[in-house]
């Protein structure tokens, strides 16, 4: 299992990575990536702070709708 340090980094360097996809199977599959990390690095932290939390879920937020859009234009 990974740790904090390595989830963190792991969720920022997915998350950064999807700004520069064009490949919609690649964006939804990193979106995806980035909020299996988070549930994982939920999991380890009962008690997540309210701040970094916040920032934490901001970022699935983002993830998910960038996957919907994604989703969506590849239905067309």
């Amino acid at each position: 299992m990974k740790s904090s340090k390595e989830l963190t980094e792991k969720i920022t360097e997915d998350a950064n990575l999807i700004r520069g996809l064009d490949d919609p199977k690649a964006i939804v599959s990193r979106c995806d990536q980035v909020e299996g990390n988070a549930q994982k690095l939920i999991s380890l932290h009962k008690e997540y702070s309210l701040e970094a939390g916040s920032a934490l879920m901001h970022v699935v937020n983002w993830c998910r709708q960038i996957k919907q859009k994604t989703l969506s234009t590849m239905e067309k």
